[in-house]
């Protein structure tokens, strides 16, 4: 039991070392904001009969050839490419960062259940004829938010301020193509991507708040033994 407490108390000491990171502040409120907006649409409009529709339709009806790279694009929202995440963590930061996108994408996974539980808002499927679905798949459950949307969302965020800035845009575009692989492949409405977009950025906006980036404090001491050097 004493090497176990030791362990806990070394890395919650860890983690009140590492800064926070303002920015995240910023987008944790932004995302928030959003969320409950598209949540208070979601359990009140209509998406058969609004402005959902045709947009959802002119992306569902896009060209059948572009299934593959939806494909692809989809899987990047899918829990079991958890692993490649934090892959991406490891490789583009460091193994920290790896750990936080690991708490990231299981947290938008657990949450996400209980988000679409709270709605009870209805697939394309279910509540529209004629839905463009490719290789027979038919898609379960409630759609608010987007469980896909909200994971790869999630798992960007912890490391959107945290890589290099020339990785950004890729990150940004993973996420925007999974959301837009859900409606092309029929599985949800507009709403539940934007949705799933808000919940996982404010997912991940919370996890690293609450375990810190990467990058450590520089105490005084460190400052003054570095400048000591450079002189």
């Amino acid at each position: 039991m004493e090497p176990a407490r030791k362990y806990i108390q070394s890395q919650l000491k860890s983690i009140g070392n590492k800064q926070r990171g303002a920015r995240y502040i910023f987008v944790l409120t932004g995302a928030v904001f959003i969320y409950l907006a598209a949540y208070l649409l979601a359990i009140s409009n209509d998406p058969v009969n609004g402005l959902e529709r045709p947009i959802f339709e002119a992306v569902n009806q896009l060209p059948a050839v572009l299934y593959p790279v939806f494909y692809i694009f989809t899987q990047f929202g899918s829990i079991s490419t958890l692993i490649l995440w934090v892959a991406a963590g490891w490789y583009l930061v460091n193994r920290r960062t790896a750990a936080t996108v690991l708490c990231a994408g299981a947290a938008a996974g657990l949450l996400t259940i209980v988000a679409k539980a709270s709605v009870h808002r209805g697939r394309p499927g279910v509540l529209l004829d004629n839905v463009h679905l490719f290789s027979g798949e038919k898609f379960s459950g409630f759609g608010f938010p987007s469980g896909h949307s909200t994971f790869s969302a999630a798992c960007a965020t912890v490391l959107y301020y945290q890589v290099a800035p020339e990785y950004r845009k890729y990150l940004i575009g993973i996420v925007f193509l999974v959301g837009l692989s859900r409606m092309f492949l029929g599985a949800h409405f507009p709403l539940d991507v934007v949705g799933g977009w808000a919940f996982g950025t404010a997912i991940g906006a919370f996890t690293v708040l609450l375990l810190g980036i990467s990058k450590p404090n520089i105490s005084v001491a460190k400052l003054k033994k570095y400048l000591g050097k450079r002189s």
